[in-house]
This record gives structure tokens, C-alpha cells and sequence, in this order.
């Protein structure tokens, strides 16, 4: 194959069929699995090539697949799935030409050849897709091994692609990842404290360590490297020296993803992410395996999810109570209620308080203190020339814009459809009335989702240099907007349609004939007779005394809250009214409308991704076993093996789906990235944000949407 200062070109049957390889030397134990790459006088052109690991794994199940998976994540920390060529069932095409080959390679490899660790690139004459692919795959695990790392490689179950296994040493005294934590001062929990120090326990029985920077003379004191050390310090290096969306881009790899070990999934599984762990609260230990499974950042969002939990039930049982108001006199209905809105002022005082402690109990237990600066990872898209120059300035200012007009126009289109509805209700039409509270609602579910499509096309107008300044200001941007979308419609029901949409007329009898002249008299009034004639009193509409105004002009106007409902009472001899008004009964159906909407496609969007997942799982299966997808998908769904060959052992000849490439599925169908079915740490957040908003606005109103919140949270 051609390489910089070769002017030959391969022929396009000479590109490669791979072969195993490791970066490193292993342990002798390891050397029995894989074969090691040697510097021989084999052909250059198998120098940089992949190929399935003739190993043999033992078998274990997985969540969703009714097969039996080889184990095969041998401590991996990041597996990059590589395609093979067309005639072995992959994507890549050896024999076209490559154009801009030499500026393509630069992409990759800028970080590197700025360290002055690789010369640029020089390709002679012309070169395939085939040969850049080789030559740029030899430079990759070049770099890994200069880089000390451990890999290895094995093929898919239908042979089209290679997963490439990179890894530190599965050592703790491996000196290189030492080298690598103290390279990025790396924050470690002391295990070992100096005489005269003694541990801390806080009042949950929770040891509170001092987290220090990693360091050749400190390394023998702190605690082990966890999983996700491994995989957080060997992705901080890859990054640093590889641009890997270029190489995604190009076609080079198909995807990269932190790779999960079966023991440490088995045990999540078993104490935390089971189903029969659903109706228990989280506990100390289990926010520890998630923190130690996926991260400090996820760990503290189950942190507030979890507290939010716990303290929604205890809302839910007062909203319980207050929801039997409608069963009781409507003068103790009232005061139920009203018992019901200070009890949830307290609680959501209360909650905030306490989360505020359990937020610093986790980031000192959890060492988080300064923590986004160990994820300041520089982003791929940032770029150093604009920095800080007028024009990303006048980004940042055109994005805050945007967000200002949006805000608008959605408020514009709320105010309008309650203008055209009452103007409607006026004539007689009554059909935008009746179907106002879900055409409000999907108007706001597809403003929030079309918001979040293009909010981050605005954050990446704006350069932020690392991905906590990214999120931080996605957050703001989406929230600024998702929350005005989620409350405005019912503040503009509780506060504003009082005032804004009023029917004027010279008299209050003409007034009350304009409103009530399609629906008729409120139910519990003195009022009987038709609309018109004019036959009132003034007794007769003294429902309507606290409901109407007379403005400069002499008119009589009555409220846009006008009621539809009343109970008379006599208070010392003078009769009054207790009256529900329209914009209370509205609020109420919008409001459990939109809360079942949300819930419905928090529920379709959590599904989703599983369903994908098992399909293209099932689809891939049932294409290497020779059975038709529409049985494998029949079996499948009901929990059966879809060929003869499920469960037979890799030893036995068997070629049995993986663990690894079950994980690439599910980070290919629902990695956890933002605008992916898989969801993001953004997005979750801030669903949790618009229910949390909406419980502490207006459960008052319709404390139902409390108790249904506790049990879908459990859930």
C-alpha cells in the first residue's frame, strides 16, 4: 500500500484482509487471547489492519436479548467500529480515488503534527480510498502505541465491520495511566491519610475523602482507578491528539463509544436497574453504582430525581386529600383548597432547601468541586481565530435574538388563538372553544421540540471552547424558552385573559346577553328564561358584580373570567355568589391535557430507543442465522431465540452475538447525546425542570397532576 514518499499504488485486490494485533505488550495472561502485533518482514500493507480475535469468550445475558452474548469488552475503556471494504459486506470502496487526501489526513491528525509527535503527511501522485483507509489506520494505532495503550480487535457477527478495543493496562500500577492522570491533574480520593488525620463520616455514614491531583509521589495513597477513570483520562488523550468526529466524517470509523464491562452491567443490573427495585426509594449505595457506572454528572441527576421522588409522594398525599374537595359543600371545598396552595408553597420550599444540602453533601463526597474543569475537553467546532472577535460576539448577540423573538411569536400565537376563540364564541361557533385545551397543547409540545432543534445550531454559533460552557449555555438558551413555552399559556389563562379579552356593550343586560348567548345562563343563577329578550334585573345578574367594570366610554364590560357556574349564599340577609369562572374550568382541562401529554410522550420516547435497539439487534441476527426478519421479529418479541445457533459456545465453532456489539447498537440507535432518541443530560434535566414547574404553579389547581406525577416518576 502507498505511504508518504511512495508514488506506487496497490492494486485494488491488495487491500488488506486484517489480521489480530495489540498495541502493547500484555501479561502472559493476555498473550493467550490475543495475538501480538510483531514488526516482522510481513507486507506493509498489514500494518495498520484490523481483524476478528480468534479468543474465545465465554457467554452471558444481556437486557432485551433473548440470546446469549460472548463477553468480549476484555477491560476495553473505548471501542472505534471500523468498516470493511464492499465485498466483505462493508462500506468502503478501495479502488475510487481519494481527493484532497493530504488535506483529509491533516483533519485527523492536526493536534499531533502541531505537537510535532507525527510529520504531515505527503502522498506522491494519486491514492485510493483503500490506501488512504490503510494509511491512515497504521498512523492511528502508530499513535496508540506510542501512547503506551493496550488493543486488540475482533469482526462483527456478519463480518462487515472491525471493533477495535483500546484500553489502558488492566493493571492499577499501570504507570502510564498514572502518567495520564497526573498530565491532566486528575483529582483522586486519598485512601491513606497522613498520621494525625482521621476520616470524616458525615451524618448519612458516608465517608467524606480528600481528593487530591494525581501524582507520581501520591499515587500509592489514593484509591483505585474506577471504569469510568479509565475511560474519562483515555478519552481526554484520544482527544488531544486525534480530531475523531474527522475520522467519523471521512468514514474512517464508523463510531466510537465508552465500552461497558459485563461485570460491572450485571452487577448495575441486578441492584439498581431492575424492575423490582421500581416501587423503592434510591439509596445512598445506589446513587455509588451509578456514579462509579456512568459518571459524577449522571449520578447527580438521579441525586435530584431521587429527592424529587421522595418528597413528590408526600405531595401527592396532600393532593390526595384535596381532591375530594368536589365531594364536599363548595364553602369547604374552598378552604380545602386553599389549605392545599399554602401546604404547597411550604413544600416546595422546603424541597428546595433540602436539596440545596443533599447538592453539597454529593459534591463533597463525590470530590466535585471544580469539576467542570476536569471536562474541559476542547471542542472539535471551536475555532481559536474567532475568539473573543467582534463577529463571535455578534453570534452571541444574534442568538440572544432569537431567543427574544421566538419567545414572542409563541406568545403572539397563544393571545391570537384566545382572541379568534373568543370571537368565535361571540358568533356562536363554539368548535375552537371545545378543542382549544389540545390545540394549545400540541402547540406547545411542537414549539418546544422545534426550539430544541434549532437552539443548538445557535449554541454552536456562538464558539464555546469546551463542552461545560457548551452545555452550560444550551441549558440556559433551551430553558429560557422550553419553561416560557410550558407556563405561559396557563399564567395567560390565570392572570391575563381577565383583563385582555372583555365584552363591552352600553349595558350590563347587553353584555351578559353577548356572553351567555350561545352557552346560556350559568347553572345555579336566578336566571331561567331565554337569550334575549331583555327581561333582567339587576338581582337577576348580580352574579356578574365582582366579574364586570364600567370603562370611560360608559360601557358596561365584563370580564374575559366570566362565570359558568354558581352557588348562592346569604350572608346576613344579602345574597352572594360563589361562582366558577370559564377561565378556572379551561385552565383545569389545559392543564390535564398538556400533563397527559407529557407524560404520554415521556413514555413513547423512553420506549422508542428500546424498540429500535431490539429491532436492529433482531435484523442483524436473523440475517447471519438465515431466518426470515419477520420471524426473528415474531420470536424476538416474545422472549424466544431466534436461531439454532443461540446459545452454542464460540469454542464449539459458533459465532454468537457480542457484548460489544449489542453496546454499539444501543449507541447507535440511542446514545445519550444531545437531539438523539437515547436522550441527554440537557434534555432529562429539563423535563424534570417543566414538571417540577408546572406542580409548583398550578397543582393547586388541579392536584391530580401531583399524584400522577409520583406514579409515572416511579415508574
Amino acid at each position: 500500500s502507498s505511504r508518504p514518499g511512495s508514488s506506487e499504488r496497490a492494486e485494488p485486490s491488495s487491500f488488506p484482509r486484517p489480521r489480530p494485533l495489540v498495541c502493547a505488550e500484555e501479561s502472559a495472561s493476555a498473550m493467550t487471547k490475543y495475538t501480538a502485533f510483531e514488526e516482522d518482514d510481513a507486507s506493509d500493507e498489514y500494518r495498520a489492519t484490523f481483524a476478528p480475535d480468534e479468543g474465545h469468550y465465554p457467554l452471558g445475558r444481556v437486557a432485551l436479548l433473548p440470546e446469549d452474548v460472548e463477553i468480549d469488552d476484555d477491560g476495553a475503556a473505548i471501542v472505534f467500529v471500523f468498516p470493511r471494504e464492499e465485498r466483505e459486506g462493508g462500506t468502503i470502496d478501495p479502488d475510487v480515488e481519494k481527493e484532497s487526501a493530504q488535506e483529509e489526513a491533516k483533519k485527523i491528525f492536526r493536534k499531533a503534527i502541531d505537537k510535532d509527535e507525527m510529520p504531515p503527511p505527503a502522498f506522491d501522485g494519486d491514492i485510493s480510498e483503500g490506501e488512504y483507509q490503510e494509511w491512515v489506520r497504521q498512523e492511528f494505532l502508530a499513535l496508540l502505541r506510542r501512547g503506551g495503550l493496550h488493543c486488540s480487535s475482533r469482526a462483527s457477527i456478519d463480518e462487515d465491520e472491525v471493533f477495535l478495543k483500546v484500553s489502558f493496562s488492566r493493571s492499577d500500577k499501570d504507570q502510564r495511566l498514572s502518567d495520564v492522570a497526573e498530565h491532566y491533574r486528575y483529582m483522586m480520593p486519598v485512601n491513606k491519610l497522613p498520621a494525625g488525620m482521621t476520616t470524616q463520616i458525615n451524618n448519612l455514614g458516608q465517608r467524606v475523602p480528600l481528593y487530591i491531583e494525581h501524582g507520581e509521589e501520591v499515587k500509592d495513597c489514593v484509591e483505585r482507578f474506577r471504569h469510568v477513570d479509565r475511560i474519562r483520562l483515555l478519552l481526554r488523550w484520544l482527544h488531544d491528539q486525534v480530531d475523531m468526529e474527522a475520522m467519523i466524517h471521512q468514514g474512517i470509523v464508523r463510531m466510537h463509544f465508552p465500552a461497558a464491562t459485563y461485570k460491572d452491567l450485571k452487577a448495575l443490573n441486578k441492584t439498581w436497574a431492575n424492575i423490582m427495585q421500581v416501587p423503592c426509594l434510591p439509596t445512598p449505595a445506589d446513587l455509588d453504582d451509578v456514579r462509579n457506572y456512568f459518571g459524577e454528572q449522571i449520578a447527580f441527576f438521579f441525586a435530584w430525581f431521587g429527592t424529587y421522588n421522595k418528597y413528590l409522594f408526600v405531595l401527592a398525599v396532600a393532593a390526595s386529600i384535596s381532591s375530594v374537595r368536589e365531594y364536599v359543600y363548595q364553602w369547604a371545598g374552598k378552604w380545602v383548597l386553599n389549605a392545599f396552595a399554602v401546604f404547597l408553597v411550604g413544600w416546595v420550599a422546603t424541597f428546595n432547601e433540602l436539596f440545596k444540602r443533599r447538592s453539597s453533601r454529593c459534591k463533597q463526597v463525590w470530590g466535585m468541586k471544580d469539576w467542570d474543569s476536569q471536562q474541559a475537553n476542547t471542542l472539535p467546532d471551536f475555532d481559536p481565530d474567532t475568539a473573543g472577535t467582534n463577529l463571535e460576539k455578534m453570534y452571541r448577540l444574534a442568538a440572544t435574538s432569537c431567543v427574544v423573538l421566538y419567545v414572542v411569536v409563541f406568545a403572539g400565537a397563544i393571545l391570537g388563538i384566545s382572541l379568534v376563540n373568543k370571537n368565535m364564541r361571540d358568533a356562536g361557533d363554539m368548535r375552537l372553544a371545545e378543542w382549544s385545551p389540545i390545540v394549545i397543547s400540541v402547540l406547545m409540545k411542537v414549539s418546544s421540540f422545534t426550539w430544541s432543534k434549532f437552539a443548538i445550531k445557535l449554541i454552536r454559533w456562538e464558539n464555546h471552547r469546551t463542552e461545560a460552557r457548551f452545555n452550560d449555555s444550551l441549558a440556559w438558551t433551551l430553558a429560557s424558552v422550553k419553561l416560557f413555552v410550558a407556563l405561559f399559556p396557563f399564567a395567560n389563562l390565570a392572570f391575563l385573559e381577565y383583563f385582555r379579552v372583555q365584552t363591552c356593550k352600553p349595558t350590563l343586560e347587553e353584555a351578559a346577553v353577548s356572553v351567555y348567548n350561545r352557552s346560556g345562563w350559568p347553572a345555579g343563577t336566578n336566571n331561567s328564561g331565554p337569550l334575549p329578550p331583555y327581561n333582567n334585573t339587576q338581582i337577576d345578574l348580580a352574579f356578574l358584580d365582582r366579574f364586570y367594570q364600567t370603562n370611560k366610554n360608559g360601557l358596561a364590560c365584563i370580564a374575559g373570567c366570566y362565570p359558568i357556574e354558581c352557588t348562592e349564599e346569604i350572608d346576613n340577609g344579602i345574597p352572594k355568589f360563589l361562582c366558577t369562572t370559564n377561565c378556572w374550568s379551561e385552565l383545569q382541562t389545559q392543564l390535564i391535557t398538556f400533563y397527559l401529554l407529557q407524560v404520554a410522550a415521556s413514555l413513547v420516547f423512553l420506549i422508542i430507543p428500546i424498540i429500535l435497539t431490539k429491532v436492529s439487534v433482531t435484523m442483524e441476527l436473523a440475517h447471519t442465522q438465515d431466518v426470515s426478519i419477520v420471524s426473528a421479529m415474531f420470536r424476538s418479541f416474545l422472549c424466544m431465540r431466534i436461531g439454532s445457533r443461540s446459545g452454542s459456545s464460540s469454542s464449539d465453532g459458533g459465532h454468537n452475538y457480542s457484548l460489544l456489539q449489542f453496546q454499539a447498537k444501543c449507541h447507535e440507535g440511542a446514545s445519550y447525546e444531545y437531539a438523539s432518541w437515547g436522550g441527554s443530560f440537557v434534555e432529562d434535566f429539563l423535563d424534570l425542570a417543566i414538571g417540577y414547574s408546572l406542580l409548583a404553579c398550578f397543582s393547586q389547581i388541579v392536584p391530580e397532576i401531583a399524584i400522577i406525577g409520583t406514579v409515572c416518576h416511579m415508574i
